[in-house]
């Protein structure tokens, strides 16, 4: 992987991580979309109450949302 892939892995798991902690995740697109190539297809493994596949940041946004809805805040 080169060091160009890894940055941009970091600044994506940073990212997700900020947008679980403060449960901003309609205001987080635009910042999605910066991290989330267009054409990115999201297919759960079927470990996850979600089993739809979902497209591009939006599909990608929408999985996280559901994620979060299924753990109590700390």
């Amino acid at each position: 992987m080169s060091q160009e892939n890894v940055e941009m892995a970091r600044r994506g798991i940073a990212e997700i991580n900020e947008i679980y902690k403060t449960g901003e995740f309609s205001r987080s697109l635009p910042r999605i979309r910066e991290v989330c190539d267009p054409d990115f297809v999201l297919r759960p493994s079927g470990m996850f109450p979600e089993q739809e596949e979902m497209r591009g940041p939006e599909g990608f946004l929408k999985f996280m949302h559901g994620q979060a809805e299924a753990f109590e805040p700390m």
